[in-house]
């Protein structure tokens, strides 16, 4: 018996290490960091680390079961989950970079450029947290063009512990929603600009698939980790 445990163990260990995701299982990931990245986060730091929760309680949604079973999987998993959201958090920043030197209008830019990165069921129409959260981020990337702050993503954890201190962590709460619509009336008052979706074609791997949902998986809404109802 023990001998049949010692073979299983090392079984184990050689499916670990010649573990590889299948396109199918990358890109369903990329998709997923890709719908958390446009959230209202709390914080920008260590998104992938945040979201491992989540992807164990819904890995046989997310097409990787095996996350949640194997620790030595798991960590392969992770590693690719950490590059993949640096390339990402990259590729979004450009983006919000690219929308205020075109001074382009809020409410097209978040349809036409943000929303496709939301997983299915897509929003017919832009969440409010998501426009304020663009607005935010769009008024820091100005301040980083004008040279006012030296690093964009140091200043978003800034106005972030500051907000927080103000408002409180419940984004949902009265003072939260007020914040949030000052900041879009203030975007909006500011950039008008037509959007031409084509120039923010920056993707790296396409648009999010849309053919992967989880509510025809039968996933509750915390699956999404975002608030999809129109606020």
């Amino acid at each position: 018996m023990a001998k049949i445990d010692s073979r299983l163990s090392q079984l184990d260990v050689y499916m670990e290490r010649a573990y590889q995701l299948a396109p199918n299982q990358q890109r369903t990931l990329k998709n997923y960091i890709k719908h958390n990245m446009i959230r209202p986060l709390g914080t920008y730091k260590k998104i992938s680390k945040n979201m491992e929760p989540k992807i164990i309680k819904y890995a046989e949604k997310l097409k990787i079961p095996e996350y949640a079973k194997s620790p030595g999987i798991r960590t392969h998993v992770n590693e690719f989950l950490n590059h993949q959201t640096t390339q990402i958090k990259a590729a979004f920043h450009k983006k919000i970079i690219a929308r205020v030197e075109k001074g382009h209008a809020l409410d097209a830019y978040v349809k036409d450029v943000i929303l496709p990165w939301h997983m299915s069921p897509r929003p017919v129409v832009a969440p409010r947290s998501i426009m304020a959260r663009v607005a935010l981020l769009s008024d820091i990337a100005e301040q980083k063009r004008k040279k006012l702050i030296k690093d964009f993503w140091s200043a978003v954890e800034t106005k972030l512990r500051e907000l927080e201190a103000k408002h409180g962590t419940n984004k949902q709460s009265d003072e939260w929603k007020q914040c949030d619509e000052e900041y879009i009336a203030a975007d909006q008052a500011k950039y008008k600009n037509t959007v031409d979706a084509e120039f923010y074609n920056m993707d790296f791997d396409g648009e999010t698939d849309q053919a992967f949902d989880f509510d025809t998986n039968g996933a509750d809404d915390e699956a999404f980790g975002l608030d999809v109802t129109v606020n």
